[in-house]
């Protein structure tokens, strides 16, 4: 083991030493020179870890230093540049840090040595201050004037200056007592107000004008009122310049810039002005390594560098007239030999000439030829005008005479061509010139024109008054004559057009006091974005306020719920199958939160812009009306009711008088009471059907569903009514049978209905014929009969509620219409369609269809 280092031997050592412990690099013993070293340099006395003081004193070799003192390997730093602030001065050390490796030393210890100058300082003893000077804690004095001095020396290295001068230079202001940044740079600025360059001083990435001496404020063409604002502020010319986005780059990256004989456009005496210089931005940081400060130094140098520049020229006009003067050398001695040649091309010239007034004859020729086709070019463009589609007219500008004109112009003005060419045009059309005369004076060159659209011209024609829309088209026109230009009119006759447009501008009128007049409110929907626009009474029919713009989803809401996403369906159908629609609905208003029932007829429409879609439609309050028809389902369901008790018991009397009559063998009146006992019965389906449709209506029907074999219930049928319907033949057809999920009793109901139906409104002795069919989706029941059909018209409305056809041979045919309408809820109820096919004279064909869903999505739906 080496022995230890004795205290007695660093304590009297002439330089500062410490010890290092190792690995953990902790000072465990500093010698009086070393405590020393700390006090002067402003570090602090209890400082105990080395890689600290490697940070404070030489942050750029740490690195390297670390690992000699871990290899044990010899290192040194010399003249290190160390400048720290005490209460009265700005002091300058030179610092070497040595690492021997053959000093002595433990195994886990190290010797370190210090070696500290300290820079002289100028006498301070007239200032006659004993106030510690303060500063704030994030600028540091000696970092920026340090900053300062060496751009100095950069920026201009040729200026016979040193560091310690200026340093001394600025010791005055460096010793003086402030309190605050802006007085510290204030004072720094009387100390540097006289050099001979541009100092100045900027703050935070605005930029803002702290500090600024005499040359900088002169060669920026400003005064003091400059400072404090940004630099984009009292220099707007430098926004669009470089210069900005170099300052904010060297804030961010806290580095320094440099440029010479750089181009800057400043405005001096109201004016742009190029100048050029040198120049340099500098971040100055803090001690958190923030940037504070940039100190910006400039010289103007438009002159040196116009000179450089001069000279330059100079060069480049020296270079270039020994140039010419080569190659005027070198055209003497051609043209020694161009002369021995000239005779030969004198001869050669003879020739060419002769060559030349050859080509000049065809030239001749072909310019003959050029004006014979100008002339065909011209006879060529009357004829196009001539058989052009639109009116077409030319006249001379000074005299107005016409020289052009075709058949469809003289025939909207209903004349003939020859009446008009080569007349005055203000005389034999007055109409027409009047409107083109105010814009002849505008039509400058070829390319000059003026459109004039939809213009109104009422003009007479043999005393009778016509009147004219037309499109109009000026411009000057191709004229040899320069002097009497001519002036070309295109004329469009769109009288038909413009009066269309009128009328269905008035039809819409009429549609849009209609639709007032009706008490509707209108709506449109953008279907790509599903903007909402809508009228008043729209807004008024949902107690929204008028002024307020409204939503699709804000209507939506208004939706009772259970009503709302049957609403949003068949708006969805509606977009996507493209059919129109009319749907009731409940809302509750917006104000008073009344309920009320609403009638919507809505479709979906193209427009004219890029072809985009909207659907559109119009609302009506029907509140009254359901209320007037729950009344009325009321009233005929409470008849009905009422109506069902005295039937079932006449029904019973005429049983028992039908079974006295047979045993007494009155044959009379055992007919008598079956025909009565067949029209209580015809009366009992009749309220039947009342009381059907009043349950549809209020919601009160409910569907039974199960699963049943389809084929099995229309044989069934058939059998039962093919016993009472004796008049016809009933013939079933199934071309495929599934089981089906439905309300077994009710799709009874529909077919029986149909069957009736076909053999009611046929002759007897025809036939009636059923047909079962599947596809993918659904099952398909047909009921066709040979019957006298239906027409068109009745067609389409043969499903609505108490729907009779006006028919003179329908008239003895007894029937409330309540039938198909049944049929139709009760297939509109199962997810299915209801239609019929007809032909008058040819019998009818009704089919209805439900889809094959599973149990699981009815039970849902």
């Amino acid at each position: 083991m080496e022995k230890t280092i004795p205290s007695k031997y660093l304590e009297h050592s002439p330089v500062a030493v410490c010890l290092v412990s190792l690995p953990n690099l902790t000072i465990t013993y500093k010698n009086q020179k070393f405590i020393e070293f700390l006090k002067i340099t402003g570090l602090n006395l209890e400082l105990s870890s080395f890689t600290t003081f490697l940070q404070l004193v030489a942050p750029n070799d740490i690195a390297r230093s670390l690992q000699a003192i871990l290899t044990g390997s010899s290192f040194e730093i010399k003249n290190l540049p160390v400048s720290v602030e005490d209460n009265y001065a700005i002091a300058g050390f030179n610092v070497s840090i040595t690492i021997p490796s053959c000093s002595p030393h433990s195994r886990d210890s190290l010797a370190i040595w210090v070696e500290c100058e300290r820079l002289p300082l100028p006498d301070m003893s007239k200032k006659g201050s004993n106030n510690p000077k303060t500063y704030s804690s994030h600028f540091k004095p000696t970092t920026f004037v340090n900053s300062f001095l060496n751009e100095l020396k950069d920026v201009h290295p040729a200026r016979s200056v040193t560091k310690e001068q200026l340093q001394a230079q600025f010791a005055n202001c460096l010793y003086s007592v402030s309190k605050t940044d802006l007085e510290y740079i204030s004072e720094l600025s009387t100390a540097i107000s006289n050099l001979p360059i541009g100092v100045a001083i900027l703050s935070s990435r605005e930029m803002v004008l702290q500090m600024a001496n005499k040359y900088m404020l002169t060669l920026w063409d400003k005064d003091e009122r400059a400072i404090g604002q940004r630099l984009i502020d009292y220099l707007p010319e430098m926004r669009y310049q470089a210069f900005p986005k170099i300052l904010d780059e060297v804030y961010l990256k806290k580095t320094t810039y440099h440029s010479t004989d750089a181009p800057v456009e400043l405005i001096r005496d109201g004016s742009k002005e190029l100048v050029y210089m040198d120049f340099s931005y500098t971040a100055i940081l803090d001690e958190n390594d923030e940037t504070t400060y940039i100190l910006v130094m400039a010289e103007n140098v438009t002159a040196r560098t116009l000179g450089k520049m001069r000279q330059q020229q100079l060069l480049d006009d020296y270079n270039k007239a020994n140039e010419n003067l080569r190659l005027a050398n070198q055209e003497i001695k051609s043209s020694q030999k161009a002369i021995s040649t000239l005779n030969a091309e004198l001869t050669a010239v003879n020739e060419e000439q002769h060559a030349t007034n050859t080509k000049l004859h065809h030239s001749q020729t072909r310019l003959s030829k050029t004006i014979e086709e100008l002339k065909a070019s011209t006879v060529r463009f009357e004829q196009l005008v001539r058989e052009a589609s639109i009116g077409i007219l030319v006249f001379q500008r000074t005299d107005r005479r016409v020289t052009v004109v075709n058949a469809e112009l003289a025939q909207i003005f209903l004349t003939t061509p020859n009446k008009l060419s080569n007349q005055n045009l203000e005389s034999e059309l007055p109409e027409l010139y009047r409107k083109i005369n105010p814009f002849l004076n505008d039509l400058a060159d070829l390319n000059s024109k003026k459109e004039l659209y939809n213009e109104y011209l009422s003009f007479e024609v043999e005393g009778v008054k016509q009147s004219r829309y037309l499109n109009l088209v000026v411009q000057k026109h191709y004229s040899t004559d320069t002097e009497n230009s001519d002036i070309l009119v295109l004329c469009h006759d769109v009288t038909n057009e413009v009066k269309d447009r009128l009328k269905i501008q008035q039809a819409e009128a009429i549609a849009s006091l209609s639709i007032e007049t009706a008490n509707m409110g209108i709506y449109r929907i953008a279907v790509d974005s599903m903007e909402m626009s809508c009228s008043e009474r729209f807004k008024e029919i949902y107690g929204f306020p008028l002024e307020i713009e409204l939503s699709y989803n804000q209507t939506i809401k208004q939706i009772l719920p259970e009503h709302r996403e049957r609403v949003r369906q068949k708006i969805v159908e509606c977009i996507t199958q493209r059919e129109k629609y009319v749907i009731e609905y409940p809302i509750q208003r917006f104000n008073d939160h009344e309920v009320r029932w609403i009638k919507a007829y809505s479709g979906l429409f193209k427009t004219d812009i890029e072809h985009t879609a909207v659907f559109s439609g119009v609302i009506i309050d029907i509140t009254e009306q359901k209320q007037d028809d729950q009344r009325k389902n009321d009233f005929i369901a409470m008849v009905s009711h009422e109506l069902k008790t005295p039937l079932t018991s006449i029904s019973a009397y005429l049983q028992l008088l039908r079974k006295n009559a047979e045993r007494n063998s009155e044959l009379t009146c055992v007919d008598m009471s079956q025909k009565a006992i067949a029209q209580v019965h015809k009366m009992t389906k009749m309220i039947n059907g009342f009381l059907n449709v009043s349950r549809l209506e209020s919601g009160k029907i409910h569907m039974e569903h199960s699963e049943f074999e389809i084929d099995s219930l229309l044989d069934d049928l058939t059998q039962e009514l093919q016993s009472i319907l004796l008049t016809h033949k009933i013939e079933l057809s199934i071309t495929e049978a599934k089981t089906v999920y439905a309300d077994k009793d009710k799709i009874a109901q529909v077919v029986n209905n149909l069957i009736t139906n076909a053999a009611k409104y046929s002759k007897s002795g025809t036939k009636i014929g059923i047909n079962c069919k599947c596809d993918d989706t659904d099952i398909i029941i047909s009921v066709s009969d040979e019957g006298m059909g239906i027409s068109k018209n009745d067609l389409s409305n043969i499903f609505k509620r108490y729907y009779r056809v006006n028919d003179n041979t329908e008239r003895n045919i007894s029937g409330f219409g309540i039938g198909l309408y049944l049929c139709y809820e009760i297939v509109t109820r199962h997810q299915g369609k209801i239609w019929a096919e007809s032909k008058l004279g040819k019998g009818s064909k009704f089919s209805f269809s439900i889809p094959l869903l599973k149990r699981e999505l009815i039970k849902k739906t």
